[in-house]
């Protein structure tokens, strides 16, 4: 009896090691957290979020990202994630055509604030530019869906301009439609 007790504890630990190496990596900005919140540096936040834009109007989005990157990681720390800070990270991951990244971010910055519309925007964007000039397949049907989500999402926010409404509803069908066609495209092979 007591091997099998020895065998029963030695295949527990061997599970719980299994468990902890198959444990995915946190993602850094990760603000589900059990750690404590760190103290925010605000000066030095509000230097890299105008360090990005500036960036940005010089069309240097990688740099842009990278200087919105280290004060959004400084924000979430703090357990305080800034939907619009994503959601120019997500902007100028756009500009990379590294959409991936841009559809993370931009999912980071609806999680942040479901009701900040460019989080919605730039998610369907990215999305949209994911699927464009591929195969129809089901991942890229899922994406178009989401895509088409997104849209929608963007469409009933408060903080949505007036002046804005118009294209994102055109950009809402423009996406039903692609997925129409790809539907069918699929329905027929």
């Amino acid at each position: 009896a007591v091997g099998g007790a020895e065998a029963a504890a030695a295949v527990a630990t061997a599970a719980a090691a299994g468990a902890a190496a198959a444990a995915p990596e946190k993602d850094p900005l990760d603000t589900d957290s059990d750690e404590e919140a760190q103290p925010i540096d605000e000066e030095a936040v509000a230097a890299l979020r105008a360090e990005g834009t500036e960036h940005f109007k010089k069309q240097a989005y990688a740099d842009a990202a990278a200087a919105w990157m280290k004060a959004a990681r400084m924000l979430e720390l703090g357990h305080r994630p800034d939907a619009k800070m994503l959601s120019n990270i997500a902007a100028a991951q756009l500009q990379l055509e590294k959409y991936v990244a841009a559809s993370s971010y931009a999912g980071k910055s609806v999680a942040a604030d479901p009701d900040w519309w460019k989080g919605h925007w730039y998610k369907a964007q990215s999305l949209m530019k994911m699927v464009r000039n591929k195969p129809p397949s089901t991942a890229m049907g899922e994406r178009c869906e989401q895509a088409v989500k997104a849209f929608k999402q963007c469409g009933q926010c408060s903080t949505l301009p007036d002046a804005k409404r118009a294209e994102v509803e055109q950009e809402h069908q423009n996406a039903k439609n692609h997925l129409m066609q790809m539907t069918n495209v699929c329905n027929q092979s």
